[in-house]
């Protein structure tokens, strides 16, 4: 199994891969963090760790705000100033500024068909999944953050639904869809 995990945070807890690595396969990670890189390198050393932002656009550098909270901080300006309750509580420590990375140049990375992906970037995951090239690079899985009262959450769904995934499952943070070319392999 190969996968590619597009904000990764912590490379164990809430990892949506770390199962996956356990067992002997092995993929990308993506995190925009610098300050998280090293704890990633110690727990996930067979993957191949990229240190840049997930970013649709052609800049090859830009802002990323990071939060108090790590896993708020984000690329998207109107995520971190329209950030809610969280971003109130926790505030921004720094701006720094990132390298790019397009999501499809993460997919041809990978050197293999992609099994699992799973994207979770703090109020950008609707742009990053929307500039995938489904033709060229289409994982059989795909684990999005569709939080309740996201203004994302629904044309994510709807997205998806329209590139032939079906929706097989949803919890209080994740869903779960599944390329309908594999709903009888996998499920």
């Amino acid at each position: 199994m190969k996968y590619i995990e597009l904000g990764v945070l912590d490379p164990v807890s809430g990892s949506n891969t770390f199962y996956f690595y356990q067992r002997g396969s092995t993929g990308i990670l993506v995190e925009a963090n610098p300050g998280l890189i090293k704890n990633i390198k110690k727990f996930r050393s067979a993957d191949k760790i990229i240190n840049k932002a997930v970013y649709a656009g052609t800049e090859r550098e830009i802002p990323f705000y990071i939060s108090e909270c790590a896993g708020l901080s984000s690329v998207n300006p109107n995520w971190v100033e329209q950030g809610g309750e969280e971003w109130k509580k926790y505030g921004r420590k720094e701006t720094i500024r990132i390298p790019t990375i397009h999501i499809n140049d993460v997919f041809v990375m990978l050197e293999r068909k992609c099994n699992l992906l799973s994207i979770d970037i703090e109020g950008y995951d609707y742009e990053a999944i929307k500039s995938l090239d489904f033709c060229k690079h289409r994982p059989q899985i795909i684990v999005l953050e569709l939080l309740p009262g996201r203004c994302t959450t629904p044309e994510i769904v709807k997205l998806l639904l329209e590139e032939g995934y079906m929706l097989y499952a949803c919890n209080s943070a994740n869903g779960i869809f599944v390329d309908r070319c594999y709903e009888n392999e996998i499920l």
